[in-house]
């Protein structure tokens, strides 16, 4: 079966962020029978790592060989940079996984913009392959209505990249009883210990990340990739307010859009 119908059938359930308890099994043997010269290409592999990420199931001594250099230089060699940045975005997520989960691990982690030189672009770059162009409008929206919920921009981090490989669409420092407070550096913030204020995340999902309904064709819930980021945030320290398009969307005025950001942004984990 292995490697090609069972990395399949993880891949699978990565897509729908199964339950690992009830898939042990095939993880299991995954692991047990991991061999690198099972995967003609390295993309093939890093892939297999990434959906074990998802399915919170990672091992060291796979991280240890994906987050290699070395195999770092041979995966992005001859790509372009917008497929680069996919790319290290996904070995961005495995190392900060990694760092937050696996305590036997004994490699080195990477710093990614030796590999790329795309830093100033980083948000642009994984906004591109995030989302699809028409879900500029329900972002732009969102964000107008986070403004109006924070009072002003200058209280709203904006776009941000952190551990270089998780995009939060807005980050706001709220007190205790919920003032809205203005952030000189974000990144300072973001990366402190700071229990004074809470890091809310705000994160946007649209339909590219929804699962949907066979039979109707309705969303269902998001997919694996939002799972994942939603799961690292929240160890990372971050209360999150996820925004989903198609709840926003369905809002019939300006204020029950606006009450909806609220609700997310001030509810209880």
């Amino acid at each position: 079966m292995y490697p090609y119908d069972l990395s399949t059938s993880l891949s699978f359930f990565a897509k729908v962020d199964h339950d690992k308890i009830k898939i042990s099994g095939p993880i299991n043997l995954a692991l047990s029978r991991f061999d690198v010269k099972n995967f003609s290409k390295p993309i093939f592999l890093l892939k297999h790592a990434y959906d074990l990420v998802i399915l919170d199931s990672l091992n060291a001594r796979l991280a240890e060989y994906v987050l290699r250099p070395v195999f770092l230089t041979s995966v992005i060699e001859d790509i372009d940079e917008t497929k680069k940045a996919y790319i290290l975005q996904l070995i961005a997520q495995i190392g900060c996984y990694t760092k937050l989960n696996i305590k036997d691990y004994k490699g080195s982690f990477p710093k990614l913009s030796n590999y790329s030189n795309i830093d100033d672009k980083l948000v642009e770059q994984y906004q591109l392959f995030s989302y699809v162009k028409k879900d500029s409008v329900f972002i732009s929206n969102a964000n107008k209505l986070v403004t109006r919920v924070a009072g002003s921009e200058v209280v709203c981090s904006g776009p941000i990249v952190i551990n270089e490989g998780i995009l939060i669409n807005n980050c706001v420092k709220l007190s205790a009883n919920h003032k809205f407070a203005k952030e000189e550096n974000w990144a300072k913030f973001i990366n402190s210990n700071d229990k004074t204020f809470t890091k809310t995340a705000i994160i946007y999902v649209s339909q590219k990340n929804m699962l949907k309904n066979f039979q109707t064709a309705e969303p269902i819930r998001h997919d694996g990739v939002i799972g994942l980021k939603l799961r690292l945030l929240k160890q990372l320290g971050f209360k999150v307010a996820t925004i989903y398009d198609r709840i926003f969307n369905g809002k019939e005025s300006s204020v029950d859009k606006l009450n909806y950001i609220k609700e997310q942004i001030y509810k209880k984990d």
